[in-house]
């Protein structure tokens, strides 16, 4: 025990003294006698005088002044209390495990394995109790009467370790990088004989690191499957986990089915063949082998609408009115200079091909817009008597003194009057310039000239939705009676146009991204509620009514017939996951980028089954394409956010293709990357082969579409064994055409060259390689698409990207890259794809791409 007490004569009277021990201090004056705990000290202070010194204690309750001190007795007191306070500290920190932190932390550091967050993650739990203690002291009062430095660097080191700081991070991330490297020398023999063909650096590395969560963004051809495959070989052979203990969930049957393939030809890891599913097969096993799945989702929806269309006239007449009327989306949802550029690309197709744009009118014309598209359907099935585009029959006359042809847009001989639908906005601007707003001047001199009479209508009016009204009451004000054609009449017109398989397609992409994203009919009427009066509205509200009707009716069929469909297969396991007993440690996920909200849920239940679990996934979000189905690639750019909330991330690239040709790289690269939001990557070809990788041809009609395909099939097949896939945007549309040769031709072809041909859909090709892809039909209107562009969609699509075509544009960059050494693209002459259009105007200097008629 260590006293101090004020000099003697100073004392005589108040006989005060203190009391240190180990436990506190005693403070005694006169007959009272004080305990102050230690951890009720607030504050120590001295004061120093030229003969004595003295020493105030606090608490919050009391207040100890001792005057008249020695000042070594002073300074030797103090040095107690010190030592004291600190033993006091010192021995709960022990008691929390104050001397093991620093020993785990340095043994994880040594530890043979890759450390992730998780790992640090379970230090800071295991000393939980210590890291609550150590964070009490800094608002310790007592604590902080005496700051030691050596216990408070102590502190500190226990708080960042089990606090995940980010000194310990970058500790950690020096320490792995240095342990990638040890075993990338340690496993050699491994990467470079595993799987038959060695593994680069960007693959030993993305094997190696077991983070958390680990993200491998995988450029088209650059080995990924072989790199999952390898994920899988290391991680076994490591001895982190057995087989049983892994899942590799992939996007569809036929990866399915190679990744299954691979792994059984490799003894070390052929126990994981059996627990390769995809997402839907997972599902299923989850909901037990009695439920029955509807395979043909698209026949069963194409029934219930020709059914509908038979039997329902309410939904016959909305059904009539959206596939005439309201067939065409507007392009309104990206910005003026956007539509100009839209614009340009229409007048310059009118030039290069002499001939309309391909918008066909359910009467079966060719008209130049959408918006006079739906005025011909409307004239139509009303029963109007037109012309499209009759010669004006007067000599005109232009500036230069020339005789030049018009044609006005519509004309009506039963009552002689000519209509004029200009393209120009509210404030009187048209994207096609001032020349157009001329010629607009002209027109109606000339009419005004000749004595005709010259209806206008404008584009303002047609996307405020007013433009049907104004047609109607101009005409009924000119004598003529508009009567809506027969059911019959009309229903036979759309079966022989486009809009009848379109109508569908739209149909079924709205139906599978509505049920998968949970939506109600509440949630889209509030979306459509929201919108500024106007055609689109109009369109939405229409569509929106039929969709209900189709709806209705599918729900109804799968409840009666005890079925689920894809959908469910997802939606209705993902609760039953916690009820699994199979606690995986590694979930592997193949085209990442096609994730959707159904999948993101089964992906973060199975992570939240299991805090042990690390998930691999790898993706390329050049090639998502599968937004039409529901995937959403905001799980690929939001990839920390939406799966690594408190855990590690890692993010690696596989750059180099081995797939493609330089030629077909540089093209494609230059093509994809146009669009900014994407994540930036420089892909680097296998060989250098530039010359001739694209082959661009024209074609009249079917016939002569296949005549040229089967001469190019002839002379690459008999230069040796080659793959070619016959590819198009919508392969099985044209084999179910009635009219159709397509189906007959490609199955000849497929026939012919035993198995050195394939022929499907681009999204059919996905993940696979051929040495040439003939993309057929690259023609304006297939690709990009309408269908899938259909600002509809918005409605049940939280993603929309604001770039125009966005997925169109990995679609096509999907289509190219399956091809090794070279891609012929074949066009209709009178409509090219814009993208053909933009390829070959970006490389028309370079031998890349040649022209061949």
């Amino acid at each position: 025990m260590y006293t101090l007490k004020p000099f003697i004569l100073f004392n005589l009277f108040l006989r005060q003294a203190l009391f240190l021990d180990s436990k506190g201090i005693l403070f005694k004056s006169g007959n009272t006698t004080r305990s102050i705990s230690l951890t009720h000290i607030t504050r120590v202070e001295l004061k120093h005088f030229s003969f004595f010194d003295s020493v105030i204690i606090s608490t919050p309750n009391i207040y100890i002044t001792l005057r008249f001190l020695n000042k070594k007795s002073v300074n030797g007191f103090i040095l107690a209390l010190a030592k004291v306070i600190k033993n006091y500290y010192v021995k709960n920190l022990q008691k929390y495990g104050m001397d093991d932190i620093e020993q785990d932390f340095n043994g994880l550091l040594s530890s043979d394995k890759y450390v992730a967050r998780y790992d640090i993650r379970q230090l800071g739990l295991k000393y939980a109790k210590l890291n609550e203690y150590c964070a009490s002291l800094a608002s310790d009062a007592c604590f902080n009467v005496f700051k030691d430095k050596d216990l408070i660097r102590r502190i500190n080191r226990i708080m960042d370790i089990a606090g995940c700081a980010d000194n310990v991070l970058k500790a950690v991330s020096e320490r792995n990088e240095r342990f990638i490297e040890e075993e990338i020398v340690h496993y050699a023999d491994f990467f470079r004989t595993f799987g038959g063909y060695p593994y680069s650096k960007e693959q030993q590395r993305a094997i190696i690191i077991n983070e958390d969560r680990n993200l491998l963004i995988a450029a088209a051809g650059s080995g990924k499957t072989s790199t999952l495959v390898g994920k899988i070989g290391y991680i076994i052979l490591k001895g982190i986990c057995e087989p049983t203990d892994i899942l590799p969930l992939v996007f569809n049957s036929s990866v399915r089915e190679e990744i299954k393939n691979k792994i059984s030809g490799i003894n070390a890891i052929k126990g994981v063949s059996r627990n390769v599913h995809t997402f839907h097969s997972y599902g299923k096993k989850m909901l037990g082998s009695g439920v029955k799945v509807e395979s043909k989702t698209d026949y069963v929806i194409a029934k219930i609408i020709d059914d509908l269309k038979s039997r329902d006239t309410g939904f016959l007449r909305d059904y009539i009115n959206f596939v005439t009327v309201y067939a065409k989306d507007v392009i309104d949802k990206y910005s003026y200079e956007d539509y100009k550029k839209y614009a340009a690309e229409v007048k310059r197709d009118r030039k290069l091909f002499r001939d309309k744009t391909h918008f066909k009118t359910i009467k079966g014309e060719c008209v130049r817009s959408y918006e006079e598209l739906s005025i011909a359907n409307f004239l139509f099935i009303n029963g109007i008597n037109y012309v499209y585009e009759r010669p004006y029959p007067f000599d005109v006359i232009s500036e230069e003194g020339e005789s030049v042809s018009y044609v006005p847009d519509f004309y009506y001989p039963d009552i002689n009057i000519y209509h004029e639908h200009f393209a120009v906005d509210g404030n009187g601007r048209s994207v096609f310039g001032e020349k157009y707003l001329k010629d607009m001047n002209i027109k109606r001199d000339v009419h005004k000239r000749n004595g005709t009479e010259l209806f206008e209508t404008t584009s303002a009016m047609f996307k405020a939705g007013k433009v049907f009204f104004l047609i109607r009451n101009f005409l009924e004000s000119k004598g003529l009676v508009l009567k809506l054609m027969s059911v019959k009449e009309i229903n036979a017109a759309i079966a022989k146009s486009e809009e009848s398989g379109r109508f569908s397609e739209i149909i079924l992409s709205f139906l599978k991204n509505f049920k998968e994203k949970g939506l109600s009919y509440k949630d889209i009427d509030k979306k459509i509620a929201g919108m500024p009066v106007g055609y689109k509205r109009d369109r939405d509200t229409l569509f929106f009514s039929i969709f209900k009707y189709v709806y209705d009716r599918y729900k109804n069929y799968l409840e009666s017939n005890s079925l689920i469909d894809y959908q469910d297969m997802i939606i209705k396991a993902v609760p039953l996951i916690n009820c699994d007993n199979s606690k995986y440690k590694f979930l592997l996920v193949d085209e990442f980028q096609d994730v959707s909200l159904g999948r993101a849920n089964m992906i973060k239940a199975l992570l939240a089954s299991n805090p042990e679990m690390k998930l691999f996934a790898v993706g390329d979000d050049y090639q998502a394409i599968n937004g039409f189905a529901g995937s959403d690639i905001k799980y690929m750019y939001e990839f920390e956010k939406e799966f690594a909330s408190g855990s590690g991330s890692s993010t690696n690239y596989l750059t180099k293709t081995y797939r493609c040709s330089k030629g077909i790289i540089d093209v494609s690269s230059r093509f994809i990357s146009k669009n900014p939001n994407q994540i930036r990557k420089n892909i680097v070809a296998g060989n250098g082969h530039t010359e001739d990788s694209f082959i661009v041809k024209s074609y009249n009609d079917e016939n002569h579409l296949f005549e040229t395909v089967e001469g190019d099939m002839e002379n690459i097949i008999k230069t040796g064994n080659k793959v070619v896939f016959l590819a198009n945007r919508y392969h099985r549309k044209y084999e179910r055409k009635k009219d159709s040769i397509y189906g007959d031709r490609v199955s000849g072809i497929i026939t012919k060259y035993n198995g050195a041909v394939k022929g499907e859909t681009i999204h059919y090709y996905k993940g696979l390689e051929s040495d040439y892809v003939f993309l057929l039909m690259a023609d304006k209107g297939v690709i990009p698409s309408e269908i899938v562009n259909d600002s509809i969609l918005s409605l049940v699509a939280y993603g929309i990207e604001d770039f125009p075509f966005a997925e169109e544009r990995r679609l096509f960059y999907v289509a190219v890259t399956r091809a090794k050494k070279g891609v012929y693209l074949y066009c209709k002459s009178s409509g090219r794809s814009a993208f053909v259009n933009e390829i070959m105007e970006d490389f028309k200097d370079s031998k890349t791409i040649r022209f061949a008629v």
